[in-house]
């Protein structure tokens, strides 16, 4: 019998809406904003004292979507109650949205510090964006010489089908309580004063995320605002101080289990 949910699905973008993504990973078809969902995410796996936590695919806030933060917090909170154990974030993801992001991480260091746990990201392929915010919960960062990481940054987008319903002879009247109410309605004309109000948006939710990773790395959140949301590959992530070091996960798993 075959699952459905390992069936890749779409899940549509609002106008306005706010994403910690990886560039790539929203498709358009038309004037419709979309991205894929992917298979169901791996179920907690237990080897020796080391509990490994899989991270897969668009993050969204909710149950209900591909994976969501709602779901990784459960998952990491059934690990925490083992107590004593060494947790891996195993991540293979391009992001999510930016709600309820910062309180997840926050919500990943404060289980993990009171169950008295250590913890590892482990880049299993792509940890980037909101991806890499989450990695930025655990202690350590490490990937192969392949991964990707980085993409430090928001996106938002607006569309606006005005012209073309002009084109088409449909009007469409929008009736609001306020001047910033249609922003980013898609029936609406895209303004310059509502670009100026999403832009400040944009760079709010930024500026959290730069002084989130960089109260995490190390780092001068100004420094990862220069990366320009770059993307940076094994070593060259661990020289931007993205990640601490190179190695496989059979590597990883040996050394952790090792220490303990």
């Amino acid at each position: 019998m075959s699952d459905a949910r390992s069936t890749p699905t779409r899940r549509p973008i609002r106008s306005g809406e706010p994403l910690a993504i990886a560039p790539g990973y929203a498709h358009s078809l038309g004037a419709e904003m979309w991205w894929d969902l992917g298979p169901a995410v791996p179920e907690n796996v237990t080897e020796g004292t080391v509990t490994t936590v899989y991270l897969r695919g668009v993050m969204d806030h909710h149950e209900g979507f591909g994976d969501s933060y709602d779901a990784l917090v459960k998952r990491w909170g059934e690990a925490c109650n083992d107590g004593g154990r060494t947790l891996a974030l195993r991540i293979d993801s391009p992001g999510g949205v930016v709600s309820g992001l910062s309180e997840c991480v926050e919500e990943l260091s404060v289980r993990a510090r009171e169950a008295g746990c250590k913890t590892v990201a482990y880049v299993d392929g792509m940890a980037t964006s909101a991806a890499f915010a989450l990695a930025c919960s655990c202690q350590e960062i490490v990937c192969p010489r392949s991964a990707i990481l980085g993409s430090i940054g928001v996106i938002s987008t607006m569309t606006s089908y005005a012209e073309a319903n002009a084109q088409n002879g449909v009007q469409v009247v929008t009736i609001t309580s306020g001047e910033c109410k249609a922003d980013g309605h898609p029936d609406s004309p895209i303004t310059d004063a509502a670009l100026a109000r999403e832009r400040a948006r944009v760079e709010k939710f930024a500026s959290q995320f730069f002084r989130l990773a960089g109260r995490a790395r190390g780092l001068d959140p100004e420094d990862l605002r220069a990366y320009q949301a770059g993307l940076f590959v094994g070593s060259d992530a661990v020289r931007a101080g993205l990640a601490d070091a190179i190695m496989s996960w059979r590597e990883l798993v040996a050394i952790l289990t090792d220490a303990r």
